[in-house]
């Protein structure tokens, strides 16, 4: 929690263009907030991972102290969703939602002395959340719907177009090499040759490199083949299996 809480208040100091650590060369210059972790995506992803987390100490700890760091963590971590300008983001923070909301039903028709502290819960929950979605939306920074917005538009110049011809690309390597893959750490290799001529109209540079799939399903399967795929999802099965059993 004590990271998560600093890694966020460093995420805002660069939003406010006061680089504390001296971490960058022109925090001025960084127009999506990437924190201590060099990219605005890597530090969305971080923080869709750690807000559930979060919420689930305000309803654990008993210490009321703990209760409101929880609390005051989420809060900053659910803003630092917003200056990342991430879209895939808010993506996995409704799909974090509805797993969040599972658990929960999942407890109630299990444990029968769960449901009179999730009637506590309901009444604080319902209010609490109204109020952080109001707040969402009037400290969203600015253009920040736009940019959300703007990724429905399929025909706009924009990196869903981009993306979505990446993995387009990246299934033609899935084609070729089906079972066992190219490798692990060959996507960068095995792309070029297989990459849309189309992808150059969103690109700045003929020549810009692509590291990754933007996607991490398509590239495991394009490293480890669909063997790679059933022991990659075996492992996440696994854990919910632990957590449910």
């Amino acid at each position: 929690m004590l990271i998560t809480l600093f890694v966020c208040i460093y995420g805002i100091s660069l939003h406010l263009q006061k680089d504390f650590l001296n971490y960058y060369d022109s925090p001025a210059s960084i127009p999506r907030t990437p924190s201590s972790m060099g990219n605005p995506n890597f530090f969305a992803g971080y923080l869709i991972l750690t807000l559930f987390p979060m919420l689930s100490f305000i309803f654990y700890f008993r210490n009321i102290s703990l209760r409101l760091c929880a609390g005051l963590t989420s809060l900053l971590v659910l803003y630092c969703i917003l200056l990342t300008r991430t879209r895939a983001a808010f993506i996995g923070l409704f799909a974090g939602i509805l797993i969040f909301i599972l658990i929960f039903l999942f407890k109630i028709f299990t444990d029968p002395g769960f449901k009179p502290e999730f009637k506590k819960i309901f009444r604080i929950f319902i209010p609490v959340s109204a109020g952080v979605i109001i707040l969402v939306i009037l400290i969203a920074p600015e253009g920040y719907w736009n940019r959300l917005t703007a990724a429905l538009n399929l025909k706009s110049v924009s990196t869903t177009m981009f993306r979505i011809y990446t993995w387009s690309s990246t299934l033609k390597i899935i084609k070729d090499k089906p079972v066992f893959g190219s490798g692990v750490g060959t996507w960068r290799v095995e792309y070029p040759s297989r990459k849309s001529k189309r992808i150059f109209m969103f690109e700045e540079h003929h020549n810009a490199e692509t590291i990754h799939a933007h996607n991490e399903i398509l590239e495991v399967i394009s490293d480890t083949g669909f063997f790679g795929l059933v022991s990659y999802l075996w492992l996440f099965l696994s854990l919910v299996f632990i957590f449910f059993t």
